[in-house]
C-alpha cells in the first residue's frame, strides 16, 4: 500500500508517513511506534522517492532494534526525516510542492 501511493510521487519527491504516533512522544508508548519492514523500505526505494518522513521516532523498530529501513533507504540515497508532528493537518494522498 505504501509503495503504491509512493509511485504517484515524482522522482526525487517525498513521502510522509502520518501514523498519528506523534501523540505519544511524551509517554511510555513512544518506543512502540509503527515502523517500516525491510520489504516496505525496499519498495519505497524502488519508486525513486528522495525523502521519507515519519511522525514516529524512527522508521525502524525501536523495540526490536532493527536498522533495515535506515540501511535500505539511506543506501539508496533516500533522506529520512523523523519525529514530525502535525501531519494529520495534511490532506492524505495530495501532492504538495515545497521548495
Amino acid at each position: 500500500m505504501i509503495t503504491a501511493a509512493a509511485e504517484r510521487v515524482p522522482a526525487g519527491g517525498g513521502v510522509l508517513l502520518a501514523t498519528g504516533w506523534d501523540r505519544h512522544f511524551r509517554d511510555e508508548r513512544c518506543l512502540t511506534h509503527p515502523y517500516l519492514t525491510a520489504e516496505a523500505a525496499r519498495g519505497l526505494a524502488a519508486t525513486g522517492v528522495g525523502v521519507v518522513g515519519t511522525d514516529a521516532m524512527n522508521p525502524d523498530s525501536s523495540v526490536q532494534g532493527t536498522t533495515d529501513a535506515h540501511q535500505i533507504l539511506l543506501g539508496h540515497g533516500v533522506l529520512l526525516v523523523e519525529n514530525l508532528t502535525g501531519l494529520e493537518q495534511l490532506e492524505p494522498g495530495r501532492l504538495y510542492h515545497c521548495a
